[in-house]
């Protein structure tokens, strides 16, 4: 685990090094490859865990630092977004109510339309 900060480079350096003293504690010179392949790859994943969380903690300590927002102007925004769909909703609703109660009047308009 201390080897974590080291670059991969010297750290694999190091493993080599580490199986030339002891004569080989691996059966073959793969067993040991795979070994430094493994181990590369376990630092490079908890580097990439380590950047995840240091980035939610920097995301984390932004949120902290934005100023509060006012609940009285999300209110305002809220109401404003939900009446203004509403409207939409009524006007559509006018729309459709006029073309059913009066199909035979609209029928004799676009007639005039077109001559």
């Amino acid at each position: 685990n201390c080897s974590w900060g080291a670059p991969a480079a010297m750290v694999d350096s190091g493993a080599k090094r580490q199986l030339d003293d002891l004569g080989s504690s691996f059966e073959s010179k793969e067993d040991h490859e795979l070994y430094l392949r493994l181990m590369s790859e376990r630092r490079k994943l908890q580097r990439q865990q380590d950047e995840r969380k240091a980035q939610k903690r920097r995301v984390r300590h932004a949120s902290l630092q934005r100023p509060p927002v006012n609940l009285e102007e999300r209110e305002r925004g809220f109401q404003l977004y939900v009446s203004g769909a509403n409207e939409e909703r009524v006007e559509e609703v006018r729309r459709k109510q006029s073309q059913h109660q009066h199909p035979q009047h609209q029928q004799h308009q676009q007639q005039q339309q077109q001559q």
